[in-house]
């Protein structure tokens, strides 16, 4: 008798887990569920006693699978939020997807799409990409939407504007410039955008191209975009600027966006809707 004492704390709390509503009923002895007719009470061998225990019904048991279903899909949905705050810093960029492309550059926003649902062999090759062309031709949204296709399947991608990091690089000395550095290279992706606008000086150099260096040297894949012409990258006017475009071009396979900007094209159609209100 003294095991059954051990056991009648197991037992109530087995039983008033799954407790008796109204239309519930007994039959053989067993409570059952008065909406899907399934048992909640069921017979187990327990230390050589047989003994009666709660156990959910059907329904109780859809309700559960439903309500962690609900839960892993808000825990999914946090883990995307926390990623794309912490990877992406441009609020703009945020909301950057595929779907929401202008069509302007069908071409190479196609060869980035493709590169994003091809990320396992993107990432596996180390094959990164360098988006040149003029002002507004849509390249860092490009960017953007790969970094964001792949933080909606929880893969960290990490886009930053070059001239703040080399802002956040003058700013750290010693050990917190080699720790910011590192962490920019824990990412699987990791886009510098605007490459050609930061300030030009020997520090300026010698940081961008410890940064890109160190992501070679990573095996990690990057991305860069820049509004320098692909001639230009090819053919650098100093040795400075040699080892960084070397450097970017060995690892990036170059993707050229028009020469019309997004940005001009949006403000002729702006001034022409504009005009129209104008004349009444």
């Amino acid at each position: 008798m003294e095991s059954l004492s051990i056991l009648e704390p197991i037992i109530f709390t087995a039983n008033t887990a799954n407790s008796e509503a109204p239309g519930d009923y007994t039959k053989d002895g067993l409570l059952f569920c008065g909406k899907c007719h399934t048992p909640k009470q069921c017979r187990q061998s327990f230390m050589g006693h047989k003994i009666t225990v709660g156990c959910l019904c059907r329904c109780a048991t859809e309700a559960r699978d439903r309500e962690a279903a609900t839960r892993r899909k808000q825990e999914e949905a946090d883990k995307v939020m926390r990623l794309r705050s912490s990877g992406i810093s441009s609020q703009e960029f945020r909301n950057a997807r595929f779907l929401l492309d202008d069509g302007q550059s069908p071409g190479p926003m196609g060869m980035l799409k493709r590169y994003a649902e091809q990320w396992n062999e993107m990432f596996s090759q180390n094959i990164g990409l360098l988006l040149w062309g003029g002002v507004g031709t849509g390249k860092s949204f490009g960017a953007a939407c790969i970094a964001n296709a792949l933080i909606e399947q929880s893969i960290p991608a990490c886009m930053v504007n070059l001239s703040s990091v080399l802002n956040s690089l003058t700013n750290f000395q010693g050990m917190d410039r080699n720790q910011f550095i590192g962490d920019l290279m824990k990412y699987p992706l990791l886009i510098l955008d605007d490459f050609g606008m930061e300030r030009k000086t020997e520090f300026a150099n010698e940081q961008i191209f410890n940064v890109i260096d160190e992501r070679y040297r990573s095996g990690k894949p990057l991305i860069v975009t820049t509004n320098i012409p692909l001639a230009s990258l090819k053919a650098p006017g100093s040795l400075e600027m040699s080892r960084i475009s070397d450097r970017i071009l060995e690892m990036c396979t170059p993707v050229g966006f028009g020469d019309r900007g997004r940005r001009q094209a949006k403000a002729a159609e702006k001034m022409q809707r504009a005009a129209t209100l104008l004349k009444g």
